[in-house]
Order: structure tokens, then sequence, then C-alpha cells
């Protein structure tokens, strides 16, 4: 089974579409159920930049992302079970808890 994003196609999102990453990472489960411009309102972007950051993403569109979130709710990935996985999945929570994070991004782009 694959991840659902690739750690490397993260690291070349812009700051739009990290957003949009960092709410689907912290609404999984809401996000199964939303309709695209019901998420696009929660996180405060527009539809494009989630259709753009799918695309990044290598999924062809809002179904095809949805349908792979819903079978990887249903069963926990290899990746969740990797020890070696522990350290980029905490990375990730921190700074999906972390505001100024978005601060640092948008300074590091100036």
């Amino acid at each position: 089974e694959k991840n659902m994003f690739s750690y490397q196609k993260v690291h070349e999102l812009n700051r739009l579409e990290l957003i949009v990453y960092k709410y689907i990472i912290g609404h999984t489960r809401e996000v199964q159920d939303m309709t695209i411009r019901e998420m696009a309102n929660a996180a405060h972007v527009s539809t494009t930049t989630i259709l753009r950051f799918l695309k990044k993403m290598d999924y062809s569109g809002f179904s095809e992302f949805k349908f792979a979130l819903k079978q990887s709710l249903k069963q926990p990935s290899k990746a969740q079970q990797d020890p070696s996985m522990e350290p980029i999945k905490n990375f990730f929570q921190l700074v999906a808890d972390e505001e100024p994070f978005d601060n640092k991004i948008e300074q590091a782009a100036i």
C-alpha cells in the first residue's frame, strides 16, 4: 500500500498547498465525508488550491483522493506501523500544531 502523500513531494508544496496538507493530516476523518467546497471553506483556501495540491500528490481529482483516503482509513497502513516513520510523523504533527511555522515559511519564501 502506498503512502497517501510522498515525503519528497510534500517538500515541494507552496504555502497554500501546505495549508491543505496540514488540514488533511489534522482532519482526516472529517475530510472523508466533505465535498471539495466544504473542505476549501474549512481550510480557508480555494477549490483550485486543493486540486493543485492533489495533482502534485499524483491524484487525478478529489474523488480519487477521497476513495484512497477511505481505503487508507479502513486498514492501517504499513507506514503507520513502521517505526522508521515515527520521526517524520512526529515532525508533521508538530508543524500541524504549531501556528508560527506558517510565519517561518512565509519569511523563508521572501
